[in-house]
Order: C-alpha cells, then structure tokens, then sequence
C-alpha cells in the first residue's frame, strides 16, 4: 500500500480521492432506477429458466453440490441433527452451515421450493447491484462511475446466471459486497479524530460478517488476516497501537460470537472444531494427488479404503497423504499451481471441451473488456488505497488456489468488488471520447469560421 487514508480539512474521513471526472449532463447514464430495474428483469427471468431445466433434468439444481446443501438445508429446517450419510457413515460436519442456514430459512417459510430460492436469491443479487453502486460511491468515486459499476454487475450474465444456482456462490458474493461496504465505511471510522466507544459495534460488527462469510464458504477464512491487517495499519496510523489492538479485539469479538457456537458443537459431535467442516482434507488432496490436473475430480472418495473411514479419520487421512505429495514432489506441485491459475483465469467456463468455439468467443468478449475497464480503473487510482482494498478478494482467492482446485467459477465469486475499478474504467474513457470529440468539433467551427 503506498498511500493510507487521509483524513480532510473537515476533519472527516477521505477513503479515497478517487478522481471522479466533471459531470456532464448531456451524457447518457443509465438512472440507477433503470439499473435495478433491468437487473431484476434478468434475474428473475433466469431464475424461471434454470428452474425450468432443473425440472425437466429431475433435479433440484444443475451441480452435484446441490443435494448436499439441501439436506442439511432440510435438516436444519426440521430441527433434525445436522448430518449426512455417505456410504451409511455420518458427516456432522461435512460442509459449514452458512449456506444450509439460508436454504432453511426459505423451506420454513416457502416450503422445499428450489423455485422459491432462486427468487430469493434474486433479490439478493438486485441488492447485491444497489450494494455495488453505494461501495462505489464510499470509496469516492463519482456518481457516473458508481452508476457504470452497478450496470456492469447488473447485466454480467454471470452474475445473472449465478443467482439462480443453489450453490454457496449464489449467498456469498452479494454478503461479500455488503461486507466490502461495511470494511469501507469502518475504515472511513478510523479516519475520525475520535472513535468512540459507540462506533467500536461497527468493528464487531464487521468481524461477525467475515465469519459469516467463513460459514458459507470456508476458504473465506484465508481473508481474515488480511481484513485485520487493514484494521491495524489504519488504527495504527491515526489513532497509535493501542487503539489498532482495540479495534481488532474488537472485530475478532464479532467473528468469535458467530463462529464459536458452531466450533462447539463440532467439539461435542466429532472432538474436531472443525471450524471450517471436515471436507478440507478431500479438497486438498483432490488438488494435489497423483493424477490431478488441477481441475476437480473426487471420484477418489469411493474408494473402499477412503469411504469406510470415520468422518475425522478421513480428514485427517486425506491432509496427511497431501502434505507427503506436497513433499515428495514440489516440481509437480508447482507445475499444478500454475494449470490451477490458469483456470481461475480462464475468460470461458473451464470444461471447455464441451463448449463450441462460439460459446469460448461470447465468453470472452463478455469478459476480457471487464478485465480491461478494470485495468484502466486500477491505473487511474494505482497509488490510492481503495483500489487494492476492492480487489484484495480477488487476489486472496486467487493465492489460495495456487494450492487448491483451480475453477473460473470462483473467481465470479469475488470479482464484484473489482468492478467498481471498471466503472473508474469506463467513465474515464467515456469522458477522454467525449473531451476529444467536444475539441475536435470545436476546432471543426474555428475552422470554418476562419474560412467565412
């Protein structure tokens, strides 16, 4: 970071200074009425057509993580123990229940209706565009900019798309801009002069958040000493190190409140804390075992010599076998990380193989001109700090899959903090086209005027 957060002349706290350009009102921007409006249009219709097709397939979804999630969803919902069988072994605690818990909110309410979660998740995502544009407005970007962020979020077909999967994607990344939100605005806190004890609940509050986002998706945990450290260096900065130790006492407050309750009944259930569930050890060795190619492939878990095994006994037996790949063949591993980025990266959905030339062309030309916005963004902001504020989710996740399974589909899931880098991108060239073309038809009329 080579510029912290300043603090203005008002004494009020300046995230950013995010050079937002004049605005000019004979420009078109999109209202953010017509944004919302148009991203709920698409979600809702996509959560009508994957319906649709699950339907017609048999199936509750269109991925194989589904039934899981929907009985511990079902589990949670009956008041039954939250477990399940696999070859008649229990799991208790197979996967975190953040996502069971949003699943269990819908069927108490809506009944066991997939069509009546992807609604659900719908809504969220139409927020999710709202939260986009106030993240973008926090780190002091213009409103034109802020505006051409929530576009961008609103009609990416991925997101649209994603919206409508029962998968942990489909809560995680709208909770994910709504936590990225909250980081702004708590690091905007300790920009003040004063902190109070009254505004210490928005540290708590933010701590409790990431756990959340641990519970639904457990490589979340990676980001905690990153979000600490932006607490710290920022406290330390403004306010001396006892207020940063404050402040994050503060926050892991928060994440303890909400983690423990689920730490202590692993305890009591496996003898594990198993904070972030017991399948850690058959994704990791998925990632690194003989024969992998950095794509996922857990057919290995069938077999007779894994599957008859105790639930920690697996765990443990899988994490184990890893660390002695890990050791006995670093070049290989090596050469893993850098398919398993390539993966991540991937402009087009990973099982290519299966995806004509058209489809790996609309794709990327969907995706490289993002990636490119983001870039311009990132350029006209590169010695602020909000800019790597908003894409440090992105690159923690990318370092956590050079170790494990690499997949395009997680980068979706952390990439909409970025975009409010695109919409810097967009808006700056839009104003660079407009300033050009408005000195072009000047001179035109200098000429002709000259020439009369």
């Amino acid at each position: 970071m080579t510029e912290a957060m300043s603090v203005t002349d008002r004494g009020e706290p300046d995230l950013t200074d995010a050079t937002p350009g004049q605005e000019s009102p004979g420009r078109f921007v999109p209202s953010v009425r017509l944004i919302l409006i148009v991203a709920a249009s698409l979600r809702f219709l996509a959560a009508f057509g994957v319906d649709f097709l699950a339907r017609r397939r048999g199936s509750i979804c269109l991925f194989g993580d589904t039934p899981i999630y929907w009985q511990y969803g079902r589990a949670i919902a009956e008041g039954a123990d939250y477990v399940v069988h696999q070859w008649d072994v229990p799991h208790f605690a197979l996967r975190t229940p953040g996502y069971p818990l949003w699943l269990a909110a819908n069927m108490t309410v809506f009944g066991e209706s997939p069509l009546a979660v992807r609604i659900a998740q719908a809504l969220l995502g139409v927020c999710m565009v709202w939260w986009v544009y106030r993240l973008g407005k926090a780190v002091g970007c213009s409103e034109t900019s802020a505006r051409w962020s929530a576009a961008l979020v609103a009609i990416d077909p991925f997101q649209v798309g994603l919206c409508a999967l029962i998968l942990s994607e489909s809560l995680f990344t709208p909770i994910l801009v709504f936590f990225m939100l909250r980081m702004v605005n708590a690091l905007r806190t300790l920009g003040k002069p004063m902190v109070t004890i009254g505004e210490h609940a928005e540290f708590v509050a933010l701590g409790a958040m990431q756990a959340f986002l641990g519970l639904v998706r457990p490589s979340w945990l990676a980001y905690l000493p990153v979000c600490m450290a932006f607490l710290a260096v920022l406290a330390t900065k403004h306010h001396g190190v006892r207020k940063a130790v404050l402040v994050v006492s503060a926050a892991m407050f928060g994440w303890g409140v909400v983690t423990t309750p689920w730490a202590a009944r692993n305890i009591q259930r496996t003898g594990r804390m198993a904070i972030s569930g017991t399948w850690g050890g058959a994704t990791l060795y998925d990632s690194v075992r003989p024969g992998a190619t950095g794509a996922s492939e857990m057919s290995f878990v069938a077999d007779p010599q894994f599957r008859d095994l105790g639930e920690i006994e697996q765990d443990d037996l899988w994490k184990g076998l890893s660390v002695e790949t890990i050791r006995a063949e670093p070049a290989r591993i090596m050469r893993l990380a850098v398919e398993k980025q390539k993966r991540f990266w991937s402009p087009w959905p990973n099982d290519s193989a299966k995806l004509p030339l058209a489809g790996k062309f609309v794709s990327a030309a969907i995706v490289l001109p993002v990636w490119c916005a983001i870039l311009a963004g990132w350029l006209r902001n590169r010695c602020k700090t909000w800019p790597y504020l908003v894409m440090s989710p992105m690159i923690v996740t990318a370092l956590t899959h050079l170790v494990f399974v690499g997949s395009s589909r997680y980068r979706m899931a952390v990439i909409v903090p970025a975009m409010v880098l695109a919409g810097e991108g967009i808006a700056w060239l839009i104003d660079g086209v407009c300033r050009r073309g408005g000195k072009n038809l000047a001179g035109n009329i200098q000429n002709q005027e000259s020439a009369g």
